[in-house]
């Protein structure tokens, strides 16, 4: 996969980058809608693009758009709500296989181009013109169980109240999803207005990858986008200044069997571009079964169920998120704190080194794989600004030293530890 994707601007506001690959036999097409991340605002921009994926005018409902995809030879229409810094992306997307292959000579990418465009500009409204009760019952329930998954889940509900008490007061710390009193205050008219704010402020990026020939889509994209102009600019900003301020220590209760123990670095920020160095030396800190958390706090001292570092460019910050006994995570945080000195000092071997190196490497070799992780991949690469191809990352990947690596981890410190762990009491 070393071509990069074709880049065309539509409007000032929407662009279109493709990428073809002969090796598959479909496409995806992908309509990101880039907003402002507010708090104000989050509920209900998360809720609209999981309306508008059940159907529109033509298909007001279940049946007859699944109808309508079954006969483009099982076509499928989907819906995500992602973050990266300070913005929401609501995404729309598409697939099926490539017209190549159909029967009797079916346009099956443009009847699908054709559906993602009719549910963005020509959903079902009622006769007040706003999403009807029904649907938007229906999908805020989803949105609720959405929110409930993540907090049942509490590995993800610890990183993620890591995130938003480091951020606290700032958009970057807030769940794109919203939260459940906000979805619950959610109506018809308060979404459906949050659809049409949507089409007047967004920024469009549409993505299209697979063996088909981009033009079409290109075109039929251009012509349904053309008057799609918003006046203001919607981009990242620059994560707050955290730097320098002492580490806050964080201690929630719930009823857990077992606790859970995360570790918010922030990242220095004059060194937060430097991503090729920082992902190493997550990966060698705790990213893979040969890494440091996990050989020595984990398999050595015991003193954990799992230990693992992971890596957020978009939020400038690294977790080390671990699962413990209530009565060992004093222990664990001690562990954890010697592994990330050592790291500092440069005390990991060639071997260690290597094997996180060619652990990265691999994860880029294997993108190719399926289109939802190109599309993602490349979805990353836009939002940052520079697009890479997975073949530019693994060559910065070889030339990156251990002196880089050392460096890399003397750029972050411990921000915020964060304890979940079980009522007071309780055994």
């Amino acid at each position: 996969m070393s071509q990069k994707p074709e880049f065309v601007p539509i409007t000032s506001s929407v662009s279109f980058y493709a990428l073809q690959d002969d090796k598959f036999k479909s496409n995806r097409i992908s309509i990101h809608f880039v907003l402002p991340l507010r708090e104000e605002t989050v509920s209900a921009y998360a809720l609209v693009p999981m309306i508008l994926s059940k159907g529109y005018r033509e298909c007001p409902d279940f049946l007859s758009l699944s109808r309508k995809l079954e006969s483009l030879y099982g076509g499928w229409i989907d819906a995500a709500i992602k973050k990266y810094g300070d913005l929401q992306i609501l995404t729309l997307s598409a697939g099926g296989m490539d017209n190549t292959f159909a029967l009797t000579g079916e346009d099956i990418t443009g009847e699908l181009c054709d559906m993602l465009c009719n549910a963005v500009f020509d959903p079902v409204l009622d006769e007040n013109g706003y999403f009807p009760e029904t649907t938007f019952r229906l999908e805020q329930q989803n949105l609720l169980d959405a929110i409930a998954s993540m907090i049942n889940d509490k590995r993800f509900y610890s990183v993620h109240r890591t995130v938003q008490e480091m951020y606290r007061g700032n958009a970057v710390g807030l769940n794109e999803y919203g939260t459940e009193e906000a979805v619950r205050a959610l109506t018809p008219e308060k979404v459906t207005e949050a659809y049409r704010r949507m089409l007047a402020e967004a920024k469009v990026m549409i993505q299209f990858c697979g063996c088909g020939a981009p033009a079409p889509v290109r075109e039929k994209m251009a012509a349904r986008f053309a008057d799609f102009r918003q006046a203001g600019s919607v981009a990242a900003a620059p994560l707050p200044d955290i730097d320098g301020r002492e580490a806050q220590r964080i201690t929630e209760r719930l009823e857990v069997a077992q606790s859970k123990l995360v570790l918010g670095l922030r990242i220095t920020p004059d060194y937060r571009e430097k991503h090729t160095a920082l992902r190493l030396m997550t990966m060698i800190l705790g990213g893979t079964p040969s890494s440091l958390l996990f050989k020595q706090v984990r398999e050595k001292q015991s003193l954990c169920y799992y230990c693992a570092a992971r890596y957020y460019p978009s939020l400038g910050m690294i977790t080390i998120d671990s699962g413990v006994e209530h009565e060992k995570a004093a222990r664990a945080e001690a562990a954890i704190l010697e592994q990330l000195s050592n790291m500092q000092k440069g005390r990991f071997t060639d071997r260690e080194f290597e094997e996180a190196r060619l652990a990265a490497i691999n994860s880029y070799r294997t993108l190719g794989d399926a289109l939802s992780s190109i599309d993602e991949y490349y979805w990353g690469r836009i939002m940052e600004g520079e697009i890479r191809t997975p073949e530019d990352m693994i060559a910065l990947l070889s030339g990156v030293t251990r002196d880089d690596v050392i460096e890399a981890a003397n750029q972050v410190t411990v921000d915020t530890v964060f304890l979940l762990t079980g009522q007071e009491g309780s055994k």
